[in-house]
């Protein structure tokens, strides 16, 4: 289990019956792994990385190693995501004690069709959150330009930011990388941080 190869109590069962022809239950194994000092947890999710991916995510790493605190303060964060109207799409937890049946706040509940959602695209700055928008239907080009020039520009204005010194931070998504928005970046005054795909991890608008 500790080497990674093998997930679960019953996946170490079947590698005992093949491998030493050993014949337990799967409560067995588990009884076992916890008197060894293991415990089940949550596998967190992460990008599928790819040798390449690997290579320029860690040629990112060394090329800003050396900025100071003050260069990340000039940094503009930005993504798109979804917002659910009902319930978060993540685990519920709940503290309870000898709980006899279910009871309404032991229990996730939920509605058909997710109870409906709502996408946004949305940047924030080291003074605070920026301006952000609700989405309608599929963004194209044409439409995350629009959003630049009209929420980006007046985050900056808003947080009296000097445009000259801004670094905007977004993703490789096609739409980003389009003709038309990177021909409107050239023309601005401020910089662009160059980003690696599959490297969502690594923009700290996720926890915002």
């Amino acid at each position: 289990m500790t080497s990674g190869k093998i997930d679960t109590a019953t996946h170490v069962n079947k590698q005992l019956k093949t491998d030493l022809d050993v014949c337990v239950s799967d409560e067995t194994v588990r009884c076992a792994l916890v008197e060894a000092g293991l415990k089940a947890s949550l596998k967190e999710e992460k990008p599928l990385l790819s040798k390449k991916n690997v290579a320029v995510r860690l040629e990112f790493a060394s090329l800003y190693q050396d900025w100071t605190i003050a260069d990340w303060e000039q940094v503009i964060w930005s993504d798109e995501t979804k917002i659910n109207c009902f319930i978060s799409d993540g685990h519920s937890w709940c503290w309870a004690c000898d709980v006899d049946g279910l009871e309404r706040h032991t229990v996730k509940q939920n509605v058909k069709h997710g109870g409906g959602s709502i996408m946004i695209w949305g940047c924030m700055t080291v003074h605070g959150p920026g301006f952000m928008c609700k989405l309608d239907g599929m963004m194209v080009k044409e439409t995350y330009k629009s959003i630049l020039e009209d929420e980006l520009m007046a985050t900056i204005k808003y947080y009296e930011m000097d445009p000259g010194q801004v670094i905007f931070q977004y993703d490789n998504d096609l739409k980003h990388t389009a003709i038309i928005v990177h021909e409107w970046l050239n023309q601005q005054p401020f910089q662009v941080l160059t980003w690696r795909a599959q490297s969502p991890d690594l923009n700290v608008i996720e926890h915002l």
